[in-house]
């Protein structure tokens, strides 16, 4: 409090819109635009992985080998 016993005046606690910097409304924004990135990174991965594992799977699976079919006696 002042000598005379009256309250300092407070300044501005907000900047009007006509004082800021033209570029601020960008940076508010960046989160809303990066946001979905963050939601799709788990779809993305693990459609990678399936595709990576499909590529090994196929790189380092068993040769295949045809089997020719035999028909045995019936059940009597």
């Amino acid at each position: 409090m002042r000598e005379d016993g009256r309250r300092p005046r407070v300044g501005k606690l907000v900047d009007s819109p006509r004082n800021r910097s033209s570029g601020s409304g960008v940076v508010i924004w960046i989160p809303w635009l990066v946001a979905p990135m963050f939601a799709l990174m788990p779809i993305g991965g693990c459609a990678l992985a399936n595709n990576y594992r499909k590529t090994v799977a196929a790189a380092t699976g068993p040769a295949v080998v045809p089997v020719a079919a035999v028909v045995t006696a019936g059940w009597n």
